[in-house]
């Protein structure tokens, strides 16, 4: 678990690296794209906050969110004037949103968040490191909504909700809709880690159970999902 001088180390380092990349906007390569140009502004501040041997203790070995970034970073130089889209900037700027607040929660509560911007990391880097698009890889995810009961039947008309992994646990959290209801629903996501859940669309407190998603697992370019809805909503 991480002590309060190791969680305040993380928000500090981002805000203090946020700062000094802000200053330099502008000077990456000509070559690149402007959002090519921010995804590296925000890469060079999450590898400020993992530097190599950052990882604690009890990390597996295989975890490395140092090599992570920079694969990450190789992606999006080696691919000059390549566009991005929002959705893998919104991403990026999930995990560094995340570790900037997070002395906002109960120190119980920040480890987690760290673990979910290295498993985030993680998943985008072993997706698109090898990718033809490279960063601009994406991943189709497709839901389908249950009536949970002793017969289990598919349930329509459900609004899906997602927000990223590492920013799950934030008070005043500000999810996104699928662009169609269900079932099934369809959206294309950039690889990483989601929360998302069905709610009713005319009143967002009826809602189901939560469900964490990964994208991009073994470099699967498509992942199904199911959510349930409780009875009675």
């Amino acid at each position: 678990m991480l002590g309060p001088s190791r969680t305040i180390h993380y928000s500090v380092t981002v805000a203090c690296a946020w700062l000094v990349l802000s200053a330099a906007a502008g000077a990456q390569a000509p070559a690149l794209s402007q959002d090519q140009q921010r995804a590296l502004q925000v890469l060079d501040v999450l590898a400020k906050v993992f530097p190599p041997g950052d990882a604690p203790a009890k990390t597996p070995p295989s975890v490395d969110t140092a090599r992570d970034i920079r694969w990450l970073r190789e992606s999006v130089v080696t691919r000059p004037n390549a566009s991005l889209p929002p959705a893998v900037l919104a991403g990026l700027d999930a995990s560094l949103t995340a570790l900037q607040r997070i002395n906002e929660l109960p120190p119980a509560q920040r480890a987690p968040v760290v673990d979910a911007v290295r498993g985030d990391l993680a998943l985008k880097a072993q997706y698109c490191r090898n990718h033809p698009d490279g960063m601009a890889g994406q991943v189709a995810l497709n839901v389908r909504t249950w009536l949970e009961g002793k017969t289990r039947t598919e349930s329509p008309q459900w609004q899906v909700m997602y927000i990223n992994a590492p920013l799950a646990g934030f008070p005043g959290r500000k999810a996104a809709p699928f662009p169609q209801f269900s079932s099934p629903t369809a959206l294309v996501l950039p690889p990483g880690a989601y929360i998302i859940w069905a709610q009713d669309p005319k009143n967002e407190s009826r809602r189901g159970p939560e469900l964490l998603v990964r994208l991009g697992v073994n470099k699967a370019p498509a992942l199904d999902a199911d959510l349930l809805v409780a009875p009675g909503l």
